[in-house]
């Protein structure tokens, strides 16, 4: 009778191919169905009414809203600032996006125009606000009165923006992805798996 005797270099071998057939099913297993695709919903909000905000310059400089109101066509969204010395000024969404984009990051708090227009229902209409989470900043309005004419409006503006929900395929779908729950421009997605 013969004896099989298993030497160093078959168990090698043994192990070796043990190692390959493990490896195979585990990138399997990683890779998943390559039929199914990762796609997020995504939700649009767009709104259907516009913001006129009204910016005062105290003697002291510093600048405050004093009224936030809604208006029909959000196109004519501005902003209107009264200067301390009597001037006037009136802005568009992108001289108000001119206006925030060129300020220096030290005048984003509030006081500056700059950080009051960041602050305000008005910057909303620049592409990157119009999400529900938004909430008015109470130090950049002049009055209680004022803050709470805002808070009216930001909430008008929300009950009547108009959401759309598409899915789209999830350009940073595979290993170690993520998507985000909320984006700064308005845009909700939750992941899902199609198939």
């Amino acid at each position: 009778m013969k004896k099989n005797i298993l030497t160093l270099n078959k168990l090698s071998k043994i192990a070796l191919g043990g190692f390959f057939i493990a490896s195979t099913f585990m990138l399997s297993a990683c890779k998943g169905n390559s039929n199914e695709e990762e796609t997020i919903s995504v939700e649009e909000v767009k709104p259907t009414k516009g913001v006129i905000t009204e910016i005062e310059e105290g003697k002291d400089g510093e600048f405050k809203i004093i009224s936030e109101k809604t208006i029909a066509n959000p196109d004519e969204s501005k902003a209107i600032v009264h200067y301390a010395d009597g001037k006037v000024d009136t802005l568009n969404s992108t001289q108000v996006k001119n206006e925030i984009e060129k300020a220096p990051s030290s005048h984003a708090g509030t006081g500056f125009l700059s950080g009051i227009l960041m602050y305000s229902l008005m910057s909303r209409f620049m592409g990157g606000g119009m999400n529900s989470n938004f909430v008015p900043n109470p130090n950049a309005y002049k009055t209680p009165e004022a803050y709470n004419q805002a808070n009216q409006t930001n909430n008008e503006v929300n009950r009547t923006a108009t959401r759309t929900v598409r899915t789209i395929k999830n350009p940073k779908s595979g290993f170690g992805s993520k998507s985000s729950s909320t984006s700064r421009s308005g845009f909700r997605s939750t992941r899902s798996y199609g198939g």
